[in-house]
């Protein structure tokens, strides 16, 4: 079932430009509308871009490095709700920081 707050988003899109990665229901239940407005811009004239879902990201964790690094959240996406959940080559040609890990030595030593 698709969220009618979802403007412009419907089966035959979805079939034709491929799988949508929306943001989790958590967070609208928990961010005020007001941020839900910022944020969401757009309403039903707001830009859909279909991604196509491609195989698994190779980077799972294993026994040396416990962290799962395969999200390519961007550092300039918001938490409430704009995250990227898969990389796309796109994305990575317009941000190369996409690209860019920023550890604490502490925990580099850790996982070392």
């Amino acid at each position: 079932m698709l969220t009618p707050s979802l403007s412009g988003i419907n089966y035959n899109r979805l079939e034709v430009e491929g799988e949508f990665n929306g943001h989790a229901q958590m967070y609208l239940t928990l961010v005020p509308d007001f941020y839900m407005k910022k944020i969401f811009q757009g309403g039903s004239k707001a830009k859909f871009y279909g991604y196509k879902q491609g195989p698994r990201a190779d980077e799972m964790p294993n026994g040396k490095i416990s962290i799962n690094f395969n999200h390519g959240k961007s550092s300039l996406s918001l938490a409430w709700g704009k995250t990227i959940t898969k990389r796309s080559e796109y994305l990575l040609s317009k941000s190369p920081k996409f690209k860019e890990v920023s550890l604490n030595p502490k925990d580099g030593r850790n996982l070392a």
